[in-house]
């Protein structure tokens, strides 16, 4: 979709007449009063569209060369026949909403057809119809005739009926009727001027005042009726059935015309494109006997095509254009745009109180003017950044790279120029007070705002600010903002503030004083200031707020704010909120290009970018518009519409829309179309839908205008929707679609019963063999607690412990020679040890938990004192990533271990002995080397007596394990244990990836 403004039309005939009538009042409406939309191809648009009209279902119905489609605002969707029905002829020929709803279409072969409910039904011989082309036309109690070569009919609806009324014998002609407000019907004729039937009577007159030539005679809710012939379009005013010329004629011929509800005169011309007359002109022109002043809009200033046919305006208050290529929409918007020159840029105005526009920009010359009359170009250079409005003298001041000028009512002349020649972009504001002194931003030579007293230019602050807008008082005080700074000038007095006393970093854009201090925008969003205090404006939706150019207070206490999405309206009522310490989100409406703002504002230049007039409009200028609003007569928001369900599609096929709808058990995908005559908001209605049955939770879906849900249960299902508008408002009750869903054999009763008796028999299998496992590890558990048990009690603390008595009394005995005493205390330190070896094991037993590394700190331990005790070297190393260990497995490695050890530090004559833990993912290895004078090889055999040996091997085995000892004379032994990850770690210690270096 391309959105434009029409182009001004260059007949301005009796301009000064409309001029004078706007002077002091608000301009009437011109076509930048409505925002267009062209819908092309591309976007699913028919071309060649010959007719269109909006039906009582709220939809736009137009015929073209996709024969019959329906718009919804957002899709376009082609009318297809149920299975058995067709259109007599594919190219339909006119078009006309149907009283009881549905439209009428016509085409060359046959009677009318009437589709309604998606269904077809052609009146043709047998009903009086023997040729086709008829040409409709609506009475104003919504009934539908047709003029035809058999004569001029209506439609019955109670009787389902085309009633003749005029039969062909009479003077009544076969082309277009239209009902006046009276009830006349004016007909025109090929040859001779057009006829009219009083109402209430059934003999048509000539009407003499008409031109004889005219192809179409249309009378209007004004009074006025229209004609139009193959050169001219004529205004009339009707008294009864008589005419007046009231207007000189336009010099064009045109396809459609129509009034709009507001007396705008709408025309589509072959050769102007799309006409627009204001009711202000209308008005200008009948009091003076003129050519009514208009606008023009063809293909080149963003028509959808370059032959426009048929126009309407639908209940919204939408006109809409048909042409070859697509469609436009011309709503009225909430701003009315102001046409600019092409190419101008970074627009900054001011508007006198008499409605004339003084523009400054960066390309082209100031220009002035009363839209929508054309632009007067000035001999004020480009390169104009500041532009204000001093409204107690009514004068505008204009400030570019040279100096300022002031233009009035008058007209304008140079007022002083600067110092030294700016930079481009400079000065970028300017402001006057009451006493005629003119503030402007800092040259480029002068780094600070500098006054203009009426004979000279001097710095305004003792201290240079670099100020980006200003604004004055109605205390006449000077504000000042720049980056982080705000400085207030007042009876020679300067005040300043920056981020020390709350004032938010960056730079501010926008500054509104009011009594007792000032709202700031800027790069940061909006901030109150009291005089004191920073107030920082922190809702919920502050950050649509960000950055802030302009800010207009109107006087319900409203807070109007320019950013890069539009001109926001903040509500009053929950500023306060808003600025309260909670920082509640506050109300507000956005306006957008949708609304008729032009794009987004500079927010470095021409600021403050909102503007009020002397009228009490509002204007926004951006980088290449400029549009105004007036806040005391604001649009409301326009109420959603009611949504409409189309069409059901499972993955079982099309569902036919009715009573009683009943979904097979095979179904487990649903698709719900739905949508809404949204012709003004479009993809801004937005929708919520639920399916009662699955979920009572509404669920927002934006614009989206299909539903679809999977594994739907069985059982009855109801489809509700609803459409939310701008403002929140819902249409009001759903729209339901009832329907229902068969279980499928998987979701009946006693197929889950079936299903659950294998899924008893799993759990009663799992159990048992989760109960034999736990009980088998339990049994082994409790069968080595009692084996260590007995070997303390028998090995270690009975006996151990009175041999360490035994020779701790034999070493104190001085009986022996000392020599002896000496050898007998270090068997009763070894007794001792064999007695804390007791102890530790005791603790093991207890020992709950494994972080893998307290079987480390076991083999540490027992080494350090192995190594105090032999004078051997030790080195113990873990190589992987350490993992719980299992109680068993951790029992028996530490004995394994400490075993291997003590035999390594006794007896193998070595230097040092060195312990290897491997955490390795596939199993957990132990290494016990040294480096002394070895072993037999026979004594590595199973068939060895070594007691040692074959305990160990009895442990390995008991945990899954291999055990294997490789030794040679001379070369060292090493002890090495296997075992399998499965039966050393804990489950579910899984060793985690690495990263890689």
């Amino acid at each position: 979709m391309r959105e434009r403004l029409g182009v001004i039309g260059r007949v301005w005939l009796f301009a000064i007449v409309a001029v004078v009538t706007c002077v002091a009042a608000k301009p009437g409406d011109t076509l930048g009063s409505f925002q267009h939309t062209a819908f092309l191809k591309k976007d699913g648009a028919p071309g060649d569209v010959a007719g269109m009209v909006q039906a009582s279902d709220g939809f736009l119905w137009m015929i073209g060369t996709k024969g019959v489609t329906r718009f919804d605002g957002v899709t376009f969707t082609p009318f297809r026949p149920v299975a058995g029905e067709r259109f007599e002829q594919a190219q339909v020929d006119r078009i006309v909403a149907a009283q009881n709803g549905g439209v009428w279409v016509t085409n060359a072969r046959t009677g009318p057809t009437l589709i309604r409910d998606g269904h077809l039904r052609t009146f043709g011989a047998a009903d009086g119809f023997t040729t086709g082309n008829g040409r409709f036309f609506t009475a104003s109690d919504g009934t539908v005739w047709m003029g035809s070569p058999q004569g001029v009919r209506s439609f019955d609806e109670k009787r389902g009926a085309w009633m003749m009324r005029y039969p062909a014998g009479s003077e009544v002609p076969r082309g277009d009727g239209r009902f006046d407000a009276d009830g006349n019907l004016w007909l025109p004729r090929v040859s001779a001027g057009p006829l009219v039937i009083p109402a209430g009577q059934t003999v048509a007159v000539p009407v003499d005042e008409a031109p004889a030539d005219a192809r179409k005679v249309l009378p209007e809710r004004s009074g006025r009726v229209y004609t139009v012939s193959a050169e001219s379009i004529r205004f009339f005013r009707r008294n009864g059935t008589h005419l007046t010329e009231v207007a000189k004629p336009l010099g064009f011929s045109a396809f459609g015309l129509i009034e709009d509800r507001d007396g705008n005169v709408w025309i589509t011309s072959p050769a102007r494109g799309v006409v627009f007359i204001s009711r202000d002109a209308m008005a200008a022109a009948e009091a003076n006997h003129a050519v009514p002043v208009f606008e023009s809009m063809r293909k080149t200033d963003g028509l959808s095509g370059g032959v426009v046919w048929p126009v309407l305006q639908d209940r919204e208050g939408n006109v809409w254009i048909g042409t070859e290529s697509g469609i436009d929409r011309f709503s009225r918007g909430a701003f009315t745009q102001i046409r600019l020159p092409e190419g101008i840029h970074e627009v900054s105005a001011a508007v006198l109180s008499h409605g004339e526009v003084w523009v400054g920009n960066e390309t082209l010359p100031v220009l002035h003017a009363h839209p929508p009359a054309p632009w007067q170009t000035t001999d004020i250079a480009k390169y104009v950044f500041a532009v204000f409005l001093d409204a107690r003298t009514d004068t505008a001041l204009i400030a570019n790279t040279d100096g300022v000028w002031t233009a009035d009512a008058q007209g304008y002349r140079p007022l002083a120029s600067l110092p030294a020649k700016a930079a481009v972009g400079m000065p970028a504001c300017i402001v006057r007070d009451s006493k005629g002194i003119v503030y402007t931003c800092q040259h480029e030579s002068a780094g600070t705002v500098m006054r203009w007293d009426g004979t000279r230019w001097a710095p305004a602050t003792p201290v240079p600010h670099m100020a980006r807008s200003m604004a004055v008082g109605d205390d006449d005080a000077v504000w000042m903002a720049g980056r982080s700074s705000l400085v207030r000038l007042a009876d020679g007095k300067t005040s300043e503030w920056g981020e020390k006393e709350g004032l938010r970093a960056g730079v501010l854009s926008a500054i509104l004083p009011v009594a007792g201090g000032a709202w700031l925008g800027g790069e940061k969003g909006i901030q109150y200031f009291d005089g004191s205090r920073f107030v920082d404006v922190k809702g919920g939706n502050a950050d649509a707020f960000v950055p802030t150019t302009g800010l207009y207070l109107d006087r319900h206490g409203n807070l109007w704010a320019h950013t890069l999405g539009g001109v926001a309206r903040i509500d009053a009522a929950s500023l306060a909120a808003a600025m309260g310490p909670q920082g509640k989100a506050f109300a507000y409406r956005l306006f957008d290009e949708a609304d008729g703002v032009p794009g987004a504002p500079d927010p470095d230049r021409t600021l403050p970018t909102l503007r009020a007039s002397a009228d009490g409009r509002l204007w926004a200028q951006t980088t290449a518009g400029l549009a105004w609003i007036d806040p005391e007569a604001m649009p409301g928001a326009l109420p959603p519409p009611r949504p409409v369900i189309e069409y059901m599609v499972t993955n079982a096929g099309d569902v036919a829309l009715g009573k009683n709808i009943v979904l097979g058990g095979d179904v487990r995908a649903i698709r719900i179309g739905y949508t809404a005559a949204a012709l003004t908001l479009g993809t801004r209605v937005h929708f919520r839908y639920r399916l009662r049955g699955l979920s009572d939770e509404w669920e927002d879906v934006g614009s989206r205008r299909e539903a679809i849900f999977t594994n739907p249960p069985p059982g009855k299902l109801v489809f509700e929707v609803i459409a939310v508008g701008e403002d929140g408002e819902t249409s009001g009750t759903p729209m339901r679609l009832a329907f229902s869903r068969d279980q499928a054999m998987h979701e009946t009763t006693w197929f889950r019963a079936l299903a659950f008796l294998p899924l008893l028999a799993l759990i009663w299998l799992w159990y048992r063999v989760r109960t034999r496992s736990l009980k088998r590890r339990m049994r082994i558990r409790a069968d080595e607690r009692d084996a260590v048990a007995r070997d303390i009690h028998d090995t270690l603390l009975q006996r151990f412990h009175g041999f360490s008595l035994t020779l701790q009394g034999m070493a104190g005995d001085e009986r022996f020679p000392p020599s002896w005493r000496a050898q007998i205390a270090e068997l009763a330190a070894q007794a001792r040890d064999a007695i804390i070896e007791g102890r530790q094991r005791i603790l093991s037993l207890r020992r709950s938990g494994d972080t893998g590394l307290a079987l480390y700190d076991d083999l540490a331990a027992e080494g350090s004192l192995l190594q105090q005790r032999h004078g051997l070297a030790f080195v113990l190393d873990a190589t992987g990533d350490a993992r719980p260990l299992r109680p068993d497995c951790t029992h028996e490695l530490r004995h394994i271990a400490l075993e291997g050890m003590r035999n390594a530090f006794a007896h193998s004559k070595g230097t040092t002995v060195t312990v290897v833990l491997n955490y390795a993912s596939d199993a957990l290895w132990l290494s016990v080397a040294d480096d002394g004078t070895g072993m037999p090889v026979a004594g590595t055999t199973p068939t060895t007596s070594h007691f040692g040996l074959v305990g160990l091997r009895e442990r390995v085995g008991r945990i899954g394990g291999v055990l294997n000892i490789d030794t040679a004379p001379g070369e060292g032994t090493e002890l090495h244990v296997r075992i399998p990850a499965r039966r050393a770690y804990m489950p579910g210690s899984a060793m985690p990836p690495r990263e890689a270096a």
